[in-house]
């Protein structure tokens, strides 16, 4: 997936001749390794073995950045991930949540980040694992990563 996205962000540069995007495209790599030693400075926020399942939640227009997630944890580890909104998890798939299996929410700031913090708050009280998607800055804009 990341390859085919900086493949089409270069074509965009080649195509526009925008030379503000080319740069911010070759300062990636800086960021990526950046973004992986910030997500790793504190160690991770739960020990994320030992389980066969796992939910991810969104909601609104992160829904679909949820489900991208619960998919590729699905096809990198072969474990059996779901993606569900916040709304959906809570009328019913909640029930089967298994303990300790990690709620992963993918929360970057903007109109559902209280929705979907409420809602792994709820997790937690339930029993399961809840992991928050940290927030961070890059360049001039507010991203969420896991």
């Amino acid at each position: 997936v990341s390859s085919a996205i900086a493949a089409i962000a270069l074509l965009f540069c080649a195509l526009t001749d925008d030379a503000a995007a080319l740069a911010e495209l070759r300062a990636m790599p800086e960021r990526v390794a950046a973004q992986i030693d910030l997500s790793f400075a504190h160690g991770a926020p739960l020990p994320l073995t030992g389980f066969a399942t796992a939910t991810v939640i969104g909601r609104g227009v992160n829904y679909s950045t949820a489900r991208e997630v619960a998919l590729k944890i699905r096809e990198l580890s072969g474990l059996f991930v779901e993606a569900y909104s916040t709304a959906e998890l809570l009328h019913g798939p909640v029930a089967a949540l298994t303990a300790g299996s990690p709620v992963i929410g993918v929360a970057p700031p903007g109109p559902a980040f209280a929705n979907v913090v409420e809602t792994l708050l709820e997790a937690r009280r339930r029993g399961e694992a809840a992991v928050l998607g940290h927030q961070v800055r890059v360049g001039n804009a507010d991203c969420g990563y896991l």
